[in-house]
């Protein structure tokens, strides 16, 4: 997170600079404090560090004092001669005064800082301060060399290829902002999940391929860069038949890899998996969560609603079983069968959540906690096709987005 000092006198100003970065992903309002006058920002400076400051360039030198047009620049004069108080990393001015900015500016120049023009109206200033803070959070994500024992970001979320699942994420209005790593050649996007009492930091990033190898990898490493305190993977899978529809959305509470096993000859001489597999539970506080949004019938129906394009003529259920994950696409009903034969009460499959699951359940502490919503696009038969994969990728990103406001 982003650390910022504020300085400024106009009311009116201050909180349209509050309200331009505050959808900000690397912002929290908790790490932004405020300064009416030159005083209190001193004081201030000499008992924090902060990573920015935003520094008007006429204030008061107390406050109820008249505001001086050189105050701000004595302030930074200094900052840069003291010992006495923490100098900021970066330091942006932001004066609607054109000839205090031309006084100004070489003196910022001078150190490589930034002096923008506030204008009311106006959007531009507020895109430069917030590519500065997105610049900068992702310097310090980039440098972090060691994984810190605490939890950073509230959410992960894997989804295993661009289209359909990552798009149906990247709709949610979270101002999305991409992030990438000198040494990882993976795409990431960092945005905020906003509620009327909540928000979530949340990173996600789809697979380069399908399987669970690519899917552990890129838990793996959402977990080593952004530390989050849940993981969770969304999209799409192949439902049982008679068990759900298209469009709902399944909540493994049991994860296996269905190829986990011996291959040997049974007592017949037919070659055949011997299966054992490693299950994976589902953590039970999010367990207990899910009975709890299923029995209240939270988000199915505005989901469907919601939904603009092709949508069959069910309802959306939450479904919630053992589901298993293997290394193929399966387009053939006997496969679906012989995996139901192990466990009776399967709800779906893929080639992605036992991966997760593992990489989550195996990684470097802090340990996340994981789930998936994923959403049937199909039977695992002959009839298999494409015709709902968009609309099941929604209903799971939906689906999620409105679950972790509720209960992360």
């Amino acid at each position: 997170m982003i650390k910022l000092l504020i300085v400024d006198d106009d009311k009116e100003k201050m909180q349209n600079i509050l309200n331009a970065i505050a959808l900000n992903p690397h912002v929290s309002r908790d790490e932004i404090i405020t300064a009416s006058d030159v005083f209190s920002a001193r004081k201030l400076l000499s008992e924090y560090q902060f990573d920015i400051l935003i520094l008007d360039l006429m204030l008061p030198e107390r406050y109820g004092f008249e505001p001086k047009p050189d105050s701000g620049i004595s302030l930074l004069k200094e900052l840069s001669s003291t010992k006495k108080l923490r100098k900021p990393i970066h330091i942006i001015g932001l004066t609607q005064f054109e000839d205090l900015k031309s006084k100004a500016f070489e003196l910022f120049q001078s150190h490589l800082f930034h002096i923008v023009t506030y204008e009311e109206e106006s959007v531009g200033w507020q895109g430069s301060i917030n590519n500065y803070i997105n610049y900068l959070a992702n310097v310090k994500i980039q440098a972090a060399s060691t994984v810190s024992a605490e939890y950073d970001f509230d959410l992960a979320v894997v989804a295993a290829l661009s289209e359909p699942e990552l798009s149906s994420l990247l709709n949610i209005p979270a101002n999305w902002s991409t992030c990438t790593f000198k040494d990882d050649h993976s795409i990431y996007h960092v945005g905020k999940f906003s509620g009327e009492n909540k928000m979530l930091r949340v990173v996600c990033s789809s697979l380069n391929q399908m399987g669970m190898p690519a899917a552990a990898t890129l838990t793996s490493k959402l977990i080593y860069h952004f530390r989050p305190k849940y993981i969770a993977i969304t999209g799409i899978a192949a439902g049982v038949v008679g068990v759900g529809n298209y469009g709902d959305i399944l909540i493994p509470d049991i994860s296996w890899d269905y190829g986990s096993g011996k291959i040997a000859k049974d007592d017949g001489g037919t070659v055949c998996l011997w299966p054992d597999p490693k299950s994976i539970q589902l953590d039970t506080q999010i367990r207990e969560w899910v009975i709890d949004a299923r029995m209240s019938g939270k988000y199915v129906d505005i989901i469907r609603s919601s939904w603009q394009g092709n949508k069959p003529d069910s309802v959306i259920k939450t479904i919630l079983g053992p589901f298993a994950s293997g290394s193929a696409v399966i387009q053939h009903d006997s496969i679906s069968r012989d995996i139901l034969r192990h466990n009776r009460k399967l709800i779906g499959i893929d080639m992605e959540t036992y991966g997760v699951f593992y990489a989550a359940s195996n990684s470097i502490l802090p340990a996340p906690k994981v789930f998936a919503f994923k959403s049937i696009c199909d039977f695992a038969d002959e009839k298999k096709n494409d015709n709902y994969q968009t609309y099941a990728a929604f209903t799971s990103a939906q689906y999620l987005y409105r679950f972790a406001l509720d209960y992360l």
